[in-house]
């Protein structure tokens, strides 16, 4: 997938790899945007999702995928157990899977006929802490399961320190409040105030002051422009998420 705009991707990689299906973009639509187009021109019932930092560990990952996802016809992602950035090391691989609450995109498979049911990814240029939670919340609500399994192990190569950036604990801020609204219940709208009020505090605590009151002031004009997108899951699934997650979030 090209995006809008790069004229040199396409140019520099086709002639080295004249077997890839290439797809440019008219707009630019965010990796969000992207995702959703790669996965409806998919012609296989599984896929993987990688980021451009991130890859398999282990040589048969992608045997493990199909194995799995035979095995678990009700799963629309299973998830990496292991995503193992550059400071930490990696663990020994071993055969456990469990139900989650969502994923992480740089490591996860999905089931496509699964995520051809749910709206898809939201098309946001920063999309942190909006991405995987919204179609997470989606495909519980359409009865997929999450599952995350210790046998799928992805190297992510990066320290995450770009994360640290103002813009990112803006869009981080912003993104939390704008889910909240898309697919939350009214009823349950306090449950993403406090999920907003747990992310500034993290931001404080941890040196990422600047971007937060960003965040903050741009939440009504975020939640304004993509208001066409609401859609909100049965209350049950909100509360099935955090039972998930620890109720902590």
């Amino acid at each position: 997938m090209i995006d809008f705009g790069d004229r040199e991707t396409r140019r520099s990689l086709e002639p080295r790899y004249p077997e890839v299906q290439w797809i440019e973009a008219a707009t630019r639509s965010g990796p969000g945007g992207a995702r959703n187009v790669l996965v409806a021109s998919a012609k296989y019932p599984y896929l993987v999702s990688l980021d451009d930092d991130s890859h398999p560990i282990d040589m048969d990952f992608f045997a493990v995928v199909t194995d799995l996802f035979q095995k678990n016809s009700g799963a629309g992602i299973i998830a990496a157990g292991a995503i193992v950035h550059d400071d930490e090391r990696l663990p020994l691989r071993v055969n456990t899977i469990a139900s989650a609450a969502e994923f992480v995109g740089c490591g996860a498979a999905i089931r496509r006929s699964a995520f051809l049911e749910t709206r898809g990814y939201l098309p946001l240029e920063l999309a942190y802490g909006a991405e995987e939670a919204d179609v997470s919340l989606q495909l519980l609500d359409k009865g997929w399961t999450i599952l995350k399994s210790d046998a799928l192990r992805v190297r992510h190569r990066t320290s995450r320190g770009h994360q640290a950036a103002p813009e990112i604990t803006s869009a981080h801020i912003s993104n939390i409040a704008l889910v909240g609204y898309l697919r939350y219940p009214f009823a349950l709208w306090s449950f993403a105030v406090l999920q907003i009020g747990r992310r500034v505090l993290w931001s404080l605590q941890n040196g990422r002051s600047a971007g937060v009151l960003r965040g903050l002031t741009q939440i009504p004009r975020h939640v304004w422009r993509h208001r066409a997108q609401r859609a909100p899951v049965k209350t049950r699934i909100i509360l099935e998420a955090r039972r998930l997650r620890g109720g902590s979030h």
